[in-house]
């Protein structure tokens, strides 16, 4: 079980305490729930909330956590009814409300999202969570500005908050701000060091800032923690062709192909370094990957295929072992 959702069912537990009144048993049964929630085993957390539930349907702690643990296992839609549920029971329940936020925002439906978050902060100003992930659906939507008040806001409100130092430097990245994007990224690493995406946000960084054996070292360090991330051996991959070391990159290129095969980027840029090398036929034939993955692609990539592919077909109808003898 991840770091929020335990923070979720402890939330939740609290505030089952305070507002709503249960049996004995039911409560014994609540506290036993949100304990093997807490740990992780959410069969056993479920059998418990459903046994509370068939004795006290109108238990909106229960209810609620019942549509967390249907996030965690990836029914959205499932959670929003869910969680739904115990708003309509309690409608001054801030953390369902931010709970019901984060599955909206993983069916897509933002503005909702929105909505939900915003909600939750009406009801708890002091709710960090519900800050920082209202900062990533307006980071979605391109709300920079936006984003980067929700984030430092929660920053405010808990200054040890690595997802929020995180996604705050996400944000100064993309407004350029690469150098406060690195501080962002390190205090992130400072209060968590094994959290590979800030080790790889941190190379994409410090790639901007031209600070490329930093980069490198980032990357790596995301590798170490993470081997199966194919986002970071693409990217350093992408370092590794601008220091031009074009077969490390192509290796590192094709680690990352291993990994996610439908990965258009990352085909796209194995063109790019097979082209750099001379290896003409091949690079074309990883960008029609690209293409065919994704046909929007729209880059020197596509110019790069239709200008050259022709030329690489005259090459081969002359070269010795294909030229027919008259």
């Amino acid at each position: 079980m991840n770091r929020k959702a335990r923070r979720a069912a402890a939330k939740a537990r609290g505030s089952g305490r305070r507002k709503v009144p249960v049996s004995a048993q039911a409560g014994t049964e609540l506290k036993a729930a949100i304990a093997h929630h807490q740990a992780g085993r959410l069969a056993e957390a479920k059998r418990l909330y459903a046994d509370v539930l068939s004795r006290e349907p109108d238990q909106a702690v229960a209810q609620h956590l019942v549509g967390v643990i249907a996030y965690q296992e990836g029914d959205a839609r499932q959670a929003t009814a869910l969680i739904g549920k115990a708003i309509a029971l309690r409608p001054d329940y801030a953390d369902a409300h931010g709970n019901l936020g984060n599955a909206l925002a993983q069916l897509g439906k933002l503005e909702d999202a929105v909505a939900a978050y915003r909600k939750a902060l009406e009801l708890k100003p002091e709710h960090a969570d519900a800050h920082n992930n209202l900062g990533n659906v307006l980071r979605s939507q391109d709300e920079l500005e936006e984003a980067a008040r929700s984030y430092r806001t929660a920053l405010e409100l808990k200054p040890d908050h690595a997802d929020a130092h995180n996604n705050l430097g996400i944000v100064l990245k993309e407004q350029g701000e690469w150098e406060d994007a690195v501080a962002a990224y390190r205090k992130a690493l400072a209060l968590k060091p094994d959290y590979a995406e800030a080790h790889n946000n941190l190379g994409n960084a410090l790639k901007d800032g031209g600070q490329l054996e930093e980069a490198v070292a980032a990357y790596r360090g995301a590798l170490a923690l993470k081997p199966d991330y194919a986002e970071a051996h693409n990217n350093l991959g992408a370092v590794l062709k601008e220091q031009g070391k074009l077969d490390d990159a192509v290796a590192a290129y094709r680690t990352a192909l291993a990994l996610k095969p439908d990965y258009a980027e990352a085909h796209n840029n194995l063109g790019n370094a097979l082209k750099d090398l001379g290896r003409l036929e091949e690079a074309v034939a990883t960008y029609h990957k690209a293409l065919a993955l994704k046909p929007d692609y729209i880059s020197g990539t596509t110019i790069w295929v239709i200008c050259n592919e022709t030329w690489v077909g005259w090459r081969m109808r002359r070269s010795p072992t294909t030229r027919r003898s008259s």
